[in-house]
Order: structure tokens, then C-alpha cells, then sequence
């Protein structure tokens, strides 16, 4: 259950309480891939595609982050949602440490405070707000993974609201008409090609199949799309583009990334998806770039920088803005700032 909310005075607690947790292992790391004939087929098709779409204004606009707070502690990989129009809700995640977190938090320009504890401690999940109400989704620890959905409430704590298919980590989501979409992860044995649909009161169904299994990728939601925007295989990362439609449960590849990408957040702004950070191959490869991704013509932009290189971002769209937080750099220091990116 979550425990009450702390004052001020208890950030020095919550500190403490966010190096606590058992061992957790992060996914494998990623190595370049050679173009094989089919692939660079393929990306010639896309090429081909992308020069044949309409050239108008995409509407993407660049971000400018600029460091608006700190966390408690250092934080990588939480699973964020919105929680107010100028806050997000970070549940779970790793500490500097490399070891799950139980912690709960509200982190917003105007501070963080505390809003309780998970009854166990996992990383690698996923969240998302459908409603009124905070979903987290997943995760694993020490090898473990979870099946288990569950409603996070300051007000009534944690409760099980749903379950996967099958037990999964390294899993992202973004909500869209009434239903949240996981897409991706790793069960375990092998990482995962499918797009799971769940709204409260209904079981969770595979709607779609990725062309491609994939763990860590960028997922947001936006001109009735979800995209889904590199990630890894756990030993290859990619430089593609997914838009997955809900009406149709198509899933086609729509654009093509400067770079193979994984371990980078996403966040929407209006009809634009923003991808944040991520690395390439290894650790020690940390990016800043901001992309923008349109769904509906596939132009990927330059879209901004972040200060620094980061990757393993928690990050949510908000009104008018996308809020980030922590990550690992490329020399693998986890850091504790608060972005506001904000469009110039």
C-alpha cells in the first residue's frame, strides 16, 4: 500500500529509500548491426515513400529543455505517467546503485514529495494515465518479471487491476481512446513482437504483432497512433519507426531513425512525438538529441537537445510541455534533474 505523504522535511528519508530494493539486472547490451540485401531493400522502399509524402509543414516545433528541479536521489528507468497538468507520477525504477525501487513519487517544477512505496520492488515497467487513474504495468527484478497491472492512488494506495499475457519487462505504453497499449518486452526467455490492448474491467488481448521483437522502445501516443520508435532486440538495436493503429490494428513502418536507438522516452505534444536521449550499441553511447516523429507523414526533425547526453529517461506529455526525468549518462552516472521541455 502507498504510505502517507511525506512534508519537506522528509526528503532526506526518501533519499535513503530510494537506494533500497534487491539486485536487479538491466537488459543486454546492444551491438551494431550490418545491412543484409533485405534490409537495405527495404529502406531503399522507405526512402522511396517517405520522398513521395506530402512536403507541407509537419506542425513539429523544437524543444527547449532547461532544468526546472531535483529528485531526492538519483533515478533511472521509472515508469512515468501524467499526474497533473505540471506533474508526473514516477513509480519503480533503478537507483544509482543499479537495484530496484519500490518508491512512489510526484515530481513536478514546483518539487517532489513522496506518495508511498509498491508492494515490491521492480524496474523495466511501463505506466500510463487512462482517466482519471495511474496504471503501472510490468517489470521485473532478479530475473523476474510480472504479469501484474495495477492502479496507483495517493489517495487509496496500490491495487491489482488487471494482468498481461504474460509476465513482462522492459515494456513501454501510451494510452489512446479509453485503452492502454504495451508494447514490446522481454518475458524471461525472449524478447517480445506484440501490442497488448487493456482497459480496466477487461482482460488484456494481443491486438497486433510488431514486424520485429523489441525491448526499450520509445512508445507515445499521438494522432490516433501509437509509435513505436527504436529499441533493441537485447543484443541489436534499431533504427526504425512503427505507427500502430488502433481502428485498423495495422501495424506498418513509417519513418527511419538517424541512428540505431534504444533506451530513449517518448512523450506527445499535440500530434508530434518528441523521442528524448537513448543510446546506440552500448552503454557509454548516450545521445541528447530530441526527434520529432509525425505520425501521419512519417518526417523525422531535429527537434532540440538535452544537457546532456542521457539515456534510461522517465518522461510524460503534459499541456504544453513534456517532463523528464533522470537517466544515466555516458559515463554512467545516474542523475536526478527535472527537465521542462518546453516548445521555443
Amino acid at each position: 500500500m502507498l504510505r502517507p505523504l511525506l512534508s519537506s522535511a522528509s526528503r532526506c528519508a526518501l533519499s535513503l529509500a530510494l537506494v533500497a530494493g534487491g539486485f536487479a539486472g538491466c537488459g543486454a547490451q546492444a551491438r551494431s548491426r550490418s545491412s543484409s540485401p533485405s534490409a537495405r531493400s527495404a529502406e531503399a522502399q522507405h526512402q522511396q515513400a517517405r520522398a513521395q509524402a506530402p512536403n507541407g509543414p509537419s506542425g513539429a516545433r523544437s524543444l527547449s529543455a532547461r532544468v526546472v528541479g531535483h529528485l531526492p536521489a538519483p533515478i533511472q528507468d521509472p515508469a512515468t505517467a501524467p499526474a497533473a497538468p505540471d506533474r508526473v507520477l514516477l513509480s519503480g525504477g533503478l537507483s544509482a546503485a543499479d537495484t530496484s525501487l519500490t518508491t512512489v513519487l510526484e515530481a513536478g517544477p514546483n518539487g517532489t514529495r513522496m506518495l508511498g512505496s509498491l508492494p515490491s520492488a521492480l524496474h523495466d515497467a511501463a505506466a500510463a494515465r487512462l482517466g482519471g487513474a495511474v496504471y503501472f504495468i510490468g517489470g521485473g527484478n532478479g530475473g523476474t518479471s510480472s504479469a501484474t497491472i495495477r492502479q496507483v492512488s495517493p489517495a487509496v494506495g496500490t491495487s491489482p487491476a488487471g494482468r498481461l499475457p504474460v509476465a513482462a519487462s522492459d515494456v513501454s505504453a501510451a494510452a489512446l481512446d479509453g485503452t492502454i497499449y504495451v508494447v514490446g518486452g522481454y518475458d524471461g526467455a525472449r524478447p517480445l513482437s506484440t501490442v497488448v490492448a487493456w482497459r480496466p474491467g477487461a482482460p488484456a488481448r494481443v491486438v497486433a504483432r510488431l514486424p520485429e521483437p523489441l525491448r526499450y522502445p520509445a512508445v507515445a501516443a499521438a494522432a490516433g497512433r501509437i509509435v513505436v520508435a527504436g529499441g533493441t532486440n537485447g543484443s541489436v538495436a534499431t533504427r526504425a519507426v512503427y505507427a500502430f493503429d488502433p481502428a485498423s490494428s495495422a501495424v506498418r513502418r513509417i519513418a527511419t531513425l538517424p541512428a540505431p536507438l534504444a533506451h530513449a522516452a517518448a512523450g506527445a505534444l499535440e500530434d508530434t512525438v518528441y523521442v528524448l536521449g537513448g543510446r546506440g550499441a552500448s552503454q557509454g553511447t548516450q545521445r541528447s538529441s530530441i526527434l520529432s516523429v509525425d505520425p501521419r507523414t512519417g518526417r523525422v526533425a531535429k527537434a532540440g537537445a538535452l544537457p546532456a547526453g542521457l539515456s534510461d529517461l522517465g518522461a510524460a506529455g503534459l499541456p504544453g510541455r513534456i517532463l523528464a526525468v533522470g537517466g544515466r549518462d555516458a559515463t554512467g552516472r545516474v542523475h536526478d534533474e527535472i527537465l521542462d521541455l518546453s516548445p521555443r
